[in-house]
């Protein structure tokens, strides 16, 4: 398997690399903690994919989630979320998939370790 470098961004304030960190170093169970107050945080945040999703439009997966998903496949890197989110975007945007939270049945949800792990 290959290896992929990323760097992620401050977000409101709140360093990314440290849930990188955190766990890389002490486990999933603190990393866990921490991304539960992230997501307090932000949890009233609206994406700009789901607005323009929301609005009719076309949203930014090509460049987003399709060019991580070609850069990882280059590496071997496996992103097992990021293919069926790919999916459900295009397939909301096309008619094919209702606009819905049922769609969140389409995806396997993996722990964290495993999705680092390979």
């Amino acid at each position: 398997m290959g290896c992929l470098e990323i760097h992620f961004d401050s977000m409101y304030e709140t360093d990314m690399t440290i849930y990188q960190q955190t766990l890389a170093d002490q486990g999933e169970k603190l990393f866990l903690i921490g991304s539960e107050q992230l997501c307090k945080t932000t949890s009233t945040m609206v994406v700009s994919m789901l607005q323009s999703l929301r609005a009719g439009q076309l949203c930014e997966v090509d460049a987003m989630n399709d060019y991580l998903q070609k850069k990882t496949d280059e590496t071997s890197v496996n992103t097992p979320v990021n293919k069926p989110v790919i999916e459900i975007i295009k397939g909301i945007q096309e008619g094919r998939h209702p606009f819905g939270a049922d769609n969140l049945n389409r995806i396997r949800l993996f722990p964290n370790k495993e999705i680092l792990n390979g």
